[in-house]
């Protein structure tokens, strides 16, 4: 893993992110390098940085755009669905066994605590309403989970949607812009044993089969008439940690545990690319 990171590594300022500010690349965050230091410098890694010397990512003869994460669930993210814009083609989603990848998160919260949370994105504005319901409209169209259109409407009748899978994930505040949505509450269930338990559900049992909360005003009537269910809290399930395109931190670990070499790995998560010679 170290190896095919020293390479993206050397790739990364090939590509003139900041041509524009008059240099190559910057180091202090995310936004290209996590420069952390000399401390990271021994002779082990020094080694494994000498071993691939003048190795660098390239798609048809040019350095590719390096893009990393920490995890992505078990499919990256296409680049497509992360930002919009054209198709970069050695960007797309791969796929991986998901014991690579075990980045799990939850996020739970009761309506009013949800309006509260959503109230306090900033970038999420036209809403207003206390009760806030969240749904999935599309997904990745190369076939990860990573979701790329989300709506959000509130009791008083506004709706707004949410496009690109990074723009989602910031704006909301999730770990990944993989997640799922899931509406519960609780109610009296009779149990094999024909007694009856409060438990949490998340939907309900109709002619048609189960289905579903579909969001806070998803209201039923149980089969008595007697009592009306309503959904009460959110929970927001996800998996993964970044924007989920291009390299997977834990992904290539499984690989490389798996035996698999440096040219594997970065061949495996960008597919079309090859090494090529610096100098």
């Amino acid at each position: 893993t170290r190896k095919a990171f020293s390479i993206l590594a050397r790739t990364q300022p090939l590509g003139r992110k900041h041509k524009k500010d008059g240099f190559d690349v910057c180091c202090n965050s995310a936004c290209c390098q996590v420069y952390q230091g000399l401390k990271r410098m021994g002779e082990e890694n020094n080694d494994i940085v000498d071993s691939t010397r003048g190795m660098i990512c390239t798609f048809e003869g040019s350095p590719i755009t390096v893009l990393y994460h920490g995890s992505n669930g078990g499919a990256s993210c296409s680049s497509v669905a992360a930002w919009g814009g054209d198709e970069v083609p050695y960007l797309k989603s791969v796929f991986l066994d998901e014991e690579g990848e075990s980045d799990l998160w939850e996020l739970s919260f009761t309506k009013e605590e949800f309006a509260e949370y959503i109230a306090s994105r900033s970038k999420i504005t036209g809403l207003s309403g206390d009760a806030l319901s969240m749904t999935v409209l599309e997904k990745d169209p190369y076939g990860s989970d990573y979701i790329t259109v989300l709506s959000l409407t509130d009791d008083e009748g506004n709706y707004i949607e949410l496009r690109n899978s990074e723009f989602i994930r910031s704006a909301c505040g999730f770990k990944s812009g993989n997640f799922t949505v899931e509406y519960s509450t609780d109610m009296p269930v009779v149990t094999a044993d024909g007694s009856v338990k409060t438990q949490r559900v998340t939907g309900m049992l109709t002619a048609d089969g189960f289905k579903p909360f579909s969001g806070f005003d998803d209201v039923y009537a149980t089969a008595d008439g007697k009592t009306v269910v309503a959904p009460d809290r959110i929970t927001i399930k996800g998996i993964g940690s970044g924007h989920g395109v291009g390299f997977a931190a834990l992904g290539s670990e499984k690989l490389a545990n798996d035996g698999y070499s440096h040219k594997y790995i970065l061949e495996f998560f960008f597919e079309g690319t090859k090494l090529s010679k610096l100098y």
